[in-house]
């Protein structure tokens, strides 16, 4: 069974040394370590370290290093303003350059979304209030919103998609399209074929993110393993964790994923990455690493 990596965005916040960025992972029993939530100054260190008996870095979470405080999660590869979307293609490449640097394998990334919806939380303060036909109401009306504003979104985000892979082209790296949180993120499941359609052949390939996949079946946006089913052959990676409705980033275990539904998609070669909120205890982190084991992941 492969061995599971532990997302930096679990301890980056309270850890301040390069090494025992990598070393804390490896005292829980984590194999490998993608890198994510961290700042330039750590970026630096880390790249005297790759090759000192430390966990490997298996993967990198874009934007990383994080560019200023709250880009942790940037999306603005689709965005319509061009300075916004030319940043983030420049803070992609620096994540594919330290990828390369450390012998990283993989770069995920946000694609972006679709401006001016219904914000999904309005939708899910609703879906927790009822009744059920207000948030179903609200939801309906966002993705009209959506359906209306997308192709201009969509095209940005494939210029961005051409400029990142031509620079990641030669380097390695795969990029690992991530299935998003939101309903107006890019793609949705049936964009990802166009995605992979066009950019497949150029390192471009699908990350599966369990508490992600499990929000959109919650909102009635897709089937259970919808995305898995569909792109599957694409896979490069996962996002392990657990997920209450469209509450995620739970440790495994502790939420309503089915993870041993997992296994006929997983292969050795896939990553298997642990993504937890920091704050989730080491207790619970060990508890959910027999969750996964057990549950043949």
């Amino acid at each position: 069974m492969a061995g599971f990596a532990l997302s930096t965005a679990w301890h980056a916040p309270r850890v301040a040394d390069a090494r025992e960025l990598l070393a804390l992972p490896a005292r829980l029993g984590f194999a490998a370590v993608e890198l994510s939530s961290i700042g330039s100054d750590l970026a630096q260190a880390l790249q005297g370290l790759v090759r000192d008996g430390l966990p490997p870095v298996v993967s990198l979470h874009a934007p990383c290093p994080v560019p200023y405080p709250g880009a942790e999660r940037l999306d603005d590869l689709a965005a319509l303003e061009e300075p916004r979307r030319l940043a983030a293609v420049g803070y992609t490449k620096e994540s594919i350059d330290l990828a390369a640097a450390l012998g990283a394998r993989v770069v995920v990334l946000h694609l972006g979304g679709v401006e001016g919806t219904v914000p999904q939380r309005t939708v899910v303060q609703a879906m927790a209030a009822g009744p059920e036909g207000e948030w179903k109401r609200l939801l309906a009306d966002g993705l009209a919103l959506r359906s209306a504003a997308r192709d201009r979104h969509l095209e940005q985000c494939l210029r961005s998609l051409e400029a990142i892979a031509a620079h990641a082209a030669g380097s390695g790296i795969r990029l690992g399209a991530e299935t998003r949180y939101h309903y107006n993120d890019l793609p949705d499941v049936d964009e990802f074929q166009m995605i992979l359609n066009a950019y497949g052949a150029r390192g471009v390939g699908y990350w599966h993110d369990t508490g992600h996949a499990n929000t959109h079946e919650t909102l009635g946006l897709t089937r259970p393993l919808e995305y898995l089913q569909r792109y599957g052959a694409h896979l490069v990676g996962v996002h392990l964790h657990d997920a209450v409705g469209t509450r995620d980033h739970l440790p495994p275990g502790e939420g309503e994923v089915n993870f041993a539904a997992l296994r006929p998609f997983l292969r050795p070669q896939h990553l298997r990455v642990f993504e937890v909120w920091s704050g989730h205890s080491t207790e619970r982190l060990a508890a959910s690493l027999r969750v996964l084991q057990e549950a043949g992941v």
